[in-house]
This record gives C-alpha cells, sequence and structure tokens, in this order.
C-alpha cells in the first residue's frame, strides 16, 4: 500500500504466493478503517467480528502474520505520528491486533504490541513501570 509497485510486477518478481499474500494483507489493511471507536458493548462487538473477519478473509495464515509484523513496525516507529494519531493506532492494536497475536499463539508479538501501546495510550504510568524495572 505504500509503494507504486503493482502486483503484478510482485508476482513477476515474487511468485504468486507472495503476490497472493500482498493482495491479503493490502485487503486487511483496510478493514479498521471501517470500525467507529465507541468504547462501548456495540465496540467491543465489532471489534470482536473484525478479528473474526481477519481470520475467516486470510485462506492464509502468512497474511495475518504479515498484517500483524506490519502492525508491531507501524507501532515501533509511531513517535512519528501526532499524538492524537498515536493513541488511535494504540487502541486498536490493543483491541484488534494484539488480541489476534495471542489467538494464533504470537507471543512475542502480542507482548510487543501490547508494550508500545501501553507507552502511547497510559505515558506517565509507562514511565513510572519503565523506572520500576530500571532500578
Amino acid at each position: 500500500e505504500d509503494t507504486s509497485l503493482t502486483f503484478d510486477v510482485i508476482e513477476r518478481g515474487f511468485g504468486a504466493g507472495v503476490r497472493r499474500i500482498v493482495e491479503g494483507e493490502t485487503k486487511v489493511s483496510k478493514l479498521p478503517a471501517t470500525m467507529q471507536l465507541r468504547g462501548s458493548e456495540e465496540y467491543d462487538e465489532q471489534a470482536e467480528n473484525l478479528r473474526q473477519m481477519f481470520i475467516a478473509m486470510s485462506k492464509d495464515w502468512r497474511i495475518i502474520a504479515v498484517k500483524l509484523c506490519d502492525r508491531l513496525h507501524n507501532m515501533r516507529t509511531l513517535e512519528h505520528m501526532p499524538p492524537h494519531k498515536q493513541r488511535k493506532i494504540s487502541r486498536e492494536t490493543l483491541e484488534i491486533f494484539a488480541p489476534l497475536a495471542r489467538r494464533l499463539g504470537m507471543w512475542a508479538i502480542k507482548s510487543e504490541l501490547e508494550r508500545w501501546a501501553f507507552r502511547y495510550l497510559l505515558p506517565e504510568e509507562h514511565a513510572r513501570v519503565a523506572a520500576l524495572v530500571a532500578a
């Protein structure tokens, strides 16, 4: 999604399997934008439906793995975004992507996603915990 390469170019360079993964990840990337962040029961249901949709839409688990790695990269570089986007992306990460990683048994990714989200959603608490760990 962040490049001018076409799917045909990707297929010629890397094969049909990689093309399917990239196409699938691109489709999955558009899903969170359809959600409304409300913090309500309705939102919880939407988040669960979205997690289920990720899994159902993906005929290849590697698409979800790529999406989770993409989200992890985004979280690692979130410091370059405005604070309101940091919070929005962090909420999405905690409510959709970290639970998805947990369901797939990707514990290291789940934990790192949660740590980054904690940093942006609760910065004072994060600083306090970081100081305690460092001591």
